[in-house]
């Protein structure tokens, strides 16, 4: 099951969180998620948080939670 399912998925609130970040001149999180897409389907645990379901405040963000067609 676990060659079958990765345990990271590119998110859309991640992605949102490394670009706010890049933008203040800070690319940790761009090295980190480049990190852990190079290999989705080992378990990261030093980064847990990136496996988990989408956080709370994510829903209502824009461009974290649904994006249109037009996106």
């Amino acid at each position: 099951m676990d060659r079958a399912n990765p345990w990271f998925v590119l998110r859309n609130y991640l992605a949102a969180e490394a670009i706010e970040k890049a933008e203040a001149g800070d690319l940790s999180r761009v090295h980190e998620l480049l990190s852990v897409c190079q290999d989705p389907y080992v378990e990261h645990p030093d980064h847990p948080n990136f496996g988990e379901k989408r956080p709370e405040w994510a829903r209502s963000k824009p461009g974290c939670s649904m994006l249109s067609c037009s996106s």
